[in-house]
């Protein structure tokens, strides 16, 4: 099967080794600024697309001479379309609103993985690693690798740039490191 899990997570992996840092390298939590901006550029975006739509949405109307029934509809098209975009902000800021640093720090060295943070310190060799998932970001004609979802004694540690600065450079600088090893990497090396 072209589509099978495994060929899936391969791919993914490929991406993420593509987009490696050099090791040693180190990705830390984001500061509570640091998060609130990642935020406001997702809502930066969706604006874009808004205006993007309104723009073209009128163009099309104004070329068309279209009536006064059709610039209504689009009004309330746009409407829409902006409430929910608001919608959608006003649930992504929600989400952060009690985000507090959890002053975590991943470093990616030649010998060990090392995850420290208020909680203590987890330093494993990369035989120990243990990646619970690969991350990626998928739309309808195209795949992003994200990022990983480290398994460690701290706890889960989900290594991407939406949470951790240098995130998904520091992801893939660990697959890349476990692919050199030889070492399986992803949910099926647990």
């Amino acid at each position: 099967m072209v589509f099978a899990k495994r060929s899936m997570e391969d791919y993914v992996r490929r991406l993420g080794i593509h987009d490696a840092a050099a090791i040693p390298c180190s990705a830390r939590s984001l500061t509570l600024e640091e998060a609130r901006a990642v935020d406001r550029g997702h809502i930066v975006w969706m604006m874009s697309v808004l205006l993007f739509f309104v723009v073209l949405y009128g163009g099309v109307l104004f070329q068309a001479k279209a009536d006064r029934h059709a610039w209504i509809y689009m009004g309330i098209t746009l409407g829409a379309v902006a409430l929910i975009i608001a919608g959608l902000a006003w649930f992504r800021i929600r989400k952060r609103r009690d985000y507090r640093d959890p002053h975590i720090r991943v470093e990616a060295g030649e010998a060990e993985l090392v995850v420290a943070g208020a909680a203590g310190r987890d330093s494993r060799p990369y035989e120990a690693v243990a990646i619970a998932e690969l991350l990626s970001v998928a739309t309808k004609s195209s795949r992003r690798f994200s990022g990983i979802l480290l398994d460690t004694r701290l706890g889960p540690i989900r290594l991407e740039d939406e949470h951790y600065k240098d995130g998904r450079a520091v992801a893939g600088a660990i697959l890349k490191r476990l692919d050199a090893l030889g070492l399986p990497a992803g949910p099926d090396a647990l």
